[in-house]
């Protein structure tokens, strides 16, 4: 079974859909739009498939994040107060729906999290700011330890998870799905999606443009046509794992 994003354009590059159950990791640079993927993903759910879901920040507070839902045509407040979506947390020190303090233990915030999966029965989980959430935690091997357990659990309650985060190859690893997104160029900046990974799925090996408008989130029919994009494509294609972003680097350098 496959979740779909909603994301025009997005869905057919990982064969349809995320695997249901699976854990997804966004990440990419500050900038780059991995809230405002989770926000559509989160979205798309209550609004075109009837999924309910949780959202948890540890990046913005929840009126902000409240705010650009707003923005992209989302209610997600109604939402929240119907119970179909349940938004927690906030920017450090500043954590809401939880029953501790900001200075509580990510463990703790872990089966808070999990319960409230529960409770609402959410077919979609997102966790906005994962190196946030990292801070919570004494040891690397805690967090590490941890988030094994969330996406197991996550799995077992049948709830497709999308987490954002800067680049962490240890994280990555972990995950079912590997989604990058790329926000630069020396001469005019550019976004690009690499779906670095997908669980079970075929999916694309290239880059793919996308742009950030008053819609939000969107993946242009013509991706992947301009020749600075044929480029990306000819490296992805050839580059294992660990080349694809010097290949991406090395683009930049000369455009």
């Amino acid at each position: 079974m496959r979740v779909k994003t909603g994301i025009p354009n997005m869905d057919c590059l990982i064969g349809g859909g995320i695997p249901s159950g699976s854990t997804v990791l966004v990440s990419g640079g500050c900038g780059t739009g991995k809230t405002t993927f989770s926000i559509h993903y989160i979205g798309n759910g209550v609004d075109d498939y009837g999924d309910l879901g949780v959202f948890a920040t540890f990046v913005d507070d929840v009126d902000k994040v409240l705010l650009m839902g707003k923005n992209f045509g989302y209610p997600l407040e109604g939402w929240n107060e119907a119970g179909v979506l349940k938004i927690i947390g906030g920017a450090p020190g500043r954590l809401q729906g939880f029953s501790g303090e900001a200075d509580v233990r990510g463990e703790d915030l872990t089966d808070e999290m999990l319960d409230a999966v529960e409770d609402v029965g959410a077919d979609r989980f997102v966790m906005d700011g994962l190196a946030r959430f990292e801070d919570l935690f004494e040891t690397r091997r805690d967090f590490v330890t941890n988030l094994c357990r969330l996406s197991r659990e996550l799995r077992e309650l049948d709830c497709t998870s999308v987490l954002t985060c800067s680049r962490d190859v240890e994280v990555e690893e972990l995950a079912d799905g590997v989604i990058v997104l790329h926000y630069a160029g020396k001469v005019q900046k550019e976004r690009f999606i690499e779906v670095v990974k997908m669980f079970t799925s075929l999916h694309t090996d290239r880059l793919e443009r996308f742009e950030i408008t008053g819609d939000g989130f969107v993946l242009t029919e013509d991706s992947g046509e301009s020749k600075s994009s044929e480029n990306l494509k000819k490296m992805s294609a050839t580059a294992d794992r660990g080349g694809s972003g010097h290949n991406f680097r090395k683009y930049l350098e000369i455009n």
